[in-house]
C-alpha cells in the first residue's frame, strides 16, 4: 500500500482497532459524527435524516430506467434526500447535540445503542443485527425535538470544522488528504484556506485525513457514525478538551463494530448460517482444488462497464477472491500480485511476507490451504492481460482485453455457478455503469448509478 501505514488507513470491522495503528499511534479516540439542529431553517420533518428508505414504486417515480425493473419486496435506500440541510446551511447554522444527551433522553443503555439505531436505519447490517425497536425511538426522538441525524459514511460539516481548527490549534499546516483505498490523495497548505474552504475541499470520499509528518490522523469507513482520531495520548487529550471532540479512548478489545458486543456476534452469526450455506467448505475434486458446489451464495450487486476502449470490467458483490480466482484455468501464470490482509493472529501481511506465486493455481492452493487468512485487498495480474481485483474478500473486478477468448466462457460460469439468470448479462452490457442488484432467483430487482442508492 502506498501510504505511510503500508496498509489501509482504516481497519477492518472486526480487528482490534489499537492493534492496529500501534506501529505509529499509541492512541486511539472514537470521534462520534454529531447529530444537529438547525438556528434558523425551519426543520424538515422529510429531510431528518440523509437516508431514506422508498418504495420500488418511488424509485421508479425518480428515475424511468427502473421501469424495467420487475416487481420486488427489496428493501430500496436513497442517500441524497433533498429536504436534509445544505452543507451551507448546517455550516453556517449548525448545533451540535451530543450523544450522550440523546442516550439519556431515548433510555437508551449505553452510546452504543445509539449508534444501531443508526445503522439500522440506513440498512446497513445484516438481518440478524437490525434493531428496528431502537431505530424507531431515535427516529421518534429526533423528529419530535427537530434534530438532524448525522451523514453516514463521512466526515460530516460540524466535525470538518473540528478538524481544521484541531490542525490549526497543534500547529500541524502541512496536510494530506487521502482517498478511500488510497486511491488518489492532495496536499494542501491549512493556512491557505479559511475554515468554510476547508469543509468544501474535503469531499465525500475522502476517508484519510493525516499532516505530514504523521503526528495526527483521522480516518473514517463505509456507514460509520463515527472517525477514529489517531496521535499519541497527550495530543488526544489536549484535542479532546480544547476541541470538544465526543467519544471514547480506543482499549485493546475495541473494533470497529464495538457497538456489538463479541456475545451479540457470534450468536447472530451462528443465526444466520445455520440457514446459509459454508462458504469455507473446500474439496479435492481429481487433483484441483475447488469449493463445494453449495458454497456459492447468490450473488447482490452485478456490474458492467468498459474501462476504456481496450478494457471490459465485471464487478461482482458477494463474491470472494477464491470463488472468482478458482473459476481461471489453473495452468494460467501469475504475472503480478499486490495483497494486504491479515493472518490468524491477525497480523498483517502483504505479497512481500507470501511465497512466490508462479500460476494462478499455486495462488489459490495457498490460500485454500491458509482459510484463516482474511484477505482484505487483492489485485492479481493474470497472463493474457486480465486482471482480478477484489475488496474485503466479497467483492470482486475482473478485466479482460476486449479480444479475450477467455472473457465469454468465464462470465458464463460465473452465471451459472450462481445461478444468475442469462438474459441479466445482456442487460449489464446494455445499462454500462449501473449497478444491478440481483433478487434470490438470479433475477434483476432494481439498479442505479449509484452503489449506496442501489443497496
Amino acid at each position: 500500500m502506498n501510504n505511510f501505514l503500508n496498509k489501509p488507513l482504516h481497519p477492518e470491522r472486526d480487528t482490534p482497532i489499537l492493534k492496529y495503528y500501534s506501529a505509529c499511534f499509541d492512541t486511539v479516540f472514537i470521534g462520534f459524527s454529531p447529530f444537529f439542529k438547525l438556528k434558523k431553517t425551519p426543520f424538515r420533518n422529510k429531510g431528518y435524516k440523509n437516508g431514506e428508505q422508498i418504495s420500488l414504486e418511488e424509485l421508479r417515480e425518480k428515475d424511468a430506467l427502473f421501469e424495467k425493473i420487475p416487481q420486488s419486496n427489496a428493501d430500496v435506500f436513497l442517500f441524497d434526500n433533498e429536504y436534509y440541510p445544505s452543507d451551507d446551511e448546517i455550516f453556517e447554522q449548525g448545533e451540535s447535540i451530543p450523544w450522550q444527551e440523546i442516550k439519556k433522553a431515548c433510555n437508551f443503555w449505553q452510546v452504543g445503542e445509539i449508534n444501531r439505531a443508526l445503522k439500522t436505519s440506513i440498512g446497513a447490517y445484516r438481518p440478524v443485527f437490525n434493531r428496528i425497536d431502537l431505530a424507531h425511538k431515535l427516529s421518534e426522538y429526533a423528529l419530535s425535538n427537530q434534530l438532524y441525524f448525522p451523514v453516514k459514511g463521512a466526515f460530516n460539516v460540524l466535525s470538518k470544522k473540528q478538524i481544521y481548527r484541531s490542525f490549526r490549534f497543534l500547529g500541524l499546516h502541512q496536510l494530506t488528504i487521502e482517498q478511500e483505498f488510497s486511491l488518489d490523495r492532495k496536499t494542501i497548505r491549512l493556512e491557505d484556506f479559511t475554515e468554510k474552504e476547508f469543509c468544501n475541499t474535503i469531499v465525500y470520499n475522502d476517508y484519510y485525513i493525516y499532516d505530514t509528518n504523521q503526528k495526527l490522523l483521522f480516518a473514517i469507513d463505509w456507514d460509520n457514525f463515527f472517525f477514529l482520531i489517531c496521535a499519541d495520548r497527550k495530543t488526544i487529550e489536549t484535542l479532546v478538551e480544547n476541541m470538544e471532540f465526543e467519544g471514547f479512548y480506543c482499549d485493546e478489545h475495541t473494533r470497529g463494530n464495538w457497538e456489538l458486543s463479541p456475545e451479540e456476534i457470534k450468536a447472530g452469526l451462528h443465526h444466520e448460517q445455520s440457514d446459509a450455506p459454508d462458504c469455507s467448505k473446500q474439496i479435492n475434486n481429481n487433483g484441483k482444488d475447488s469449493f463445494e458446489t453449495e458454497s456459492y451464495f447468490k450473488l447482490k450487486l452485478l456490474r458492467y462497464d468498459r474501462n476504456d476502449l481496450q478494457t471490459e470490467r465485471y464487478y461482482f458483490a458477494e463474491m470472494s477472491t477464491l470463488q472468482a480466482s478458482l473459476l481461471f484455468p489453473e495452468e494460467l501464470k501469475l504475472l503480478g500480485l499486490k495483497i494486504a490482509g491479515f493472518d490468524e493472529q491477525e497480523n498483517f501481511f502483504d505479497e512481500r511476507e507470501l511465497p512466490h506465486f508462479h500460476s494462478i493455481s499455486d495462488f489459490n492452493h495457498y490460500f485454500l490451504q491458509n482459510p484463516n487468512y482474511r484477505l482484505q485487498d487483492c489485485e492479481l495480474e493474470i497472463e493474457q492481460g486480465i486482471k482480478l481485483e477484489s475488496h474485503d474478500d466479497g467483492e470482486v473486478t475482473i478485466s479482460f482485453p476486449l479480444d479475450s477468448s477467455l472473457m465469454e466462457p468465464l462470465i458464463l460460469s460465473i452465471f451459472k455457478k450462481y445461478k444468475v439468470n442469462p438474459s441479466v448479462k445482456n442487460f449489464i452490457q446494455e445499462n454500462s455503469g449501473f449497478y444491478v442488484r440481483i433478487d434470490s432467483k438470479g433475477k434483476i430487482e432494481s439498479c442505479s448509478k449509484d452503489f449506496d442508492n442501489c443497496l
